[in-house]
């Protein structure tokens, strides 16, 4: 075990040859690393020793003990300080105590005293040493699970899991720097095969560190963090009038990502607010705004504040619809079938629905086709598999042309196969379903 260093200061050679001679320094775990005469060259030696214990008699020329003492209590604020008099005074002995002294040691000094004295700055300095030793495993512990703690601070700052109080001081405890002003939330969506799974982790690693080389706009600041399944951007905005230069600087980024990483990103991009406590309300807004990525395309940049739904605007499945879509699938062809659904979507396209309308249009759609299959006497379960509700979301699509996440119960006999058009309403097409329907009624 490494020794504990001692510098002892007395203006009397013979003390300091007499300590020096008498005490088993090795025995007691420590080394007599430096004497001094008085209390000038004592500090001097003191300042490049470092040691861990300082034994010193308070009357010395040039410089006394207890002066001594004071200016190292600023200097090595962690060494032990033994101060030894001549003097039975308790005046010196006040003074020495209040200048946090370990011990006080009346002349003539004997062996036995100071092997005591020592042996228990010995197990104090043991003690502070396993303790400093604790502080630094800890401290390098938690400075290794910093990246994961900032990570971490991220995702519950953007899904409101902070008190707004609590913001600042998390942060500061984090070493992150939020300054108060304006910022807005962006989430980044990577579009492409295996929407519908978990994403894999290097994939989005490679899209955070793309945006974070290339993402260049005066006057803003971004931070971008993996959140969920997605990339996310915490841009600091200098002023307001910086919000669309952002929108274009995300479109060109994704524009960018196709060509450099073969990825489309789709971003939504939430509302200004004041200040970083206030984020989990503009990233709500950014996800609101993904959620019309079916409808406004992938591989763009939605702002949804430039989402405005009509609300007035509900066009119904009218009963000419259902004619049509019944026709089309007990006697026409699967491309009449498409054809007849596209115009429906393209209705719904100029009507600029919001996506709760959405969702009960489609169920209107639905409905319908499953009073279809029930009118040709075949069990709803049989065309769409057990368990099957009638309902599907805007949650269930991530682009025009993916698939809906639905279980895979669909009957073996019918290659049903459901693309998705303008949000949660669906191209339904049955390949080879109309003449299969077709043949069920006329057996009926």
């Amino acid at each position: 075990m490494e020794e504990y260093r001692v510098l002892l200061a007395d203006d009397e050679e013979e003390i300091r040859s007499g300590i020096s001679r008498k005490i088993d320094w090795a025995a007691l775990g420590f080394a007599l690393v430096g004497e001094a005469g008085n209390g000038e060259e004592a500090l001097e030696l003191a300042e490049q020793l470092r040691p861990d214990v300082v034994l010193t008699d308070i009357k010395m020329p040039f410089l006394d003990g207890l002066e001594l003492c004071r200016r190292l209590r600023v200097s090595l604020p962690g060494a032990r300080l033994v101060v030894f008099s001549g003097f039975d005074d308790f005046e010196y002995a006040r003074q020495a105590m209040s200048l946090g002294v370990s011990e006080y040691i009346l002349k003539p000094i004997n062996a036995p005293e100071l092997i005591q004295v020592l042996e228990k700055l010995r197990e104090q300095l043991e003690r502070q040493r396993l303790e400093r030793r604790d502080m630094e495993t800890l401290r390098r512990r938690y400075e290794e699970s910093l990246p994961v703690l900032r990570e971490l601070f991220y995702t519950r700052l953007l899904s409101g899991q902070l008190r707004p109080e609590r913001v600042q001081d998390r942060a500061a405890r984090y070493e992150i720097d939020l300054p108060q002003g304006l910022w807005t939330a962006a989430l980044v969506h990577v579009d492409g095969p295996g929407d519908e799974g978990e994403r894999d982790e290097l994939l989005l690693l490679s899209v955070q560190s793309f945006l974070e080389k290339h993402f260049v706009l005066a006057g803003c600041a971004a931070r971008v963090v993996l959140y969920g399944d997605m990339a996310a951007l915490l841009v600091h905005l200098d002023r307001e009038e910086r919000l669309y230069p952002l929108l274009e600087e995300l479109e060109r980024l994704s524009r960018l990502s196709q060509s450099y990483l073969g990825l489309r990103l789709t971003t939504g991009v939430g509302l200004p607010c004041q200040g970083p406590e206030e984020l989990n309300r503009s990233a709500a807004g950014a996800r609101s705004a993904l959620d019309y990525r079916v409808l406004a395309g992938g591989g763009r940049v939605i702002y949804i504040g430039d989402l405005e739904p009509q609300p007035a605007a509900a066009p119904s499945f009218e009963e000419e619809d259902q004619r049509d879509l019944s026709a089309a699938v007990k006697l026409g062809t699967p491309e009449q079938t498409e054809a007849v659904v596209r115009e429906l979507m393209e209705r719904l396209r100029q009507a600029g629905l919001s996506l709760g309308k959405c969702d009960l249009f489609l169920l209107e759609v639905v409905t319908c086709l499953v009073r279809i299959t029930r009118s040709g006497g075949l069990p709803v379960e049989e065309v769409f598999g057990e368990g099957f509700t009638g309902a599907v979301s805007v949650s269930s699509f991530s682009s025009l042309n993916s698939t809906p996440i639905l279980p895979p119960v669909i009957c073996p006999r019918i290659a049903f196969a459901v693309a998705v058009s303008f949000g949660t309403i669906v191209r339904i097409i049955w390949c080879g379903m109309p003449s299969w329907l077709n043949a069920a009624f006329k057996m009926s």
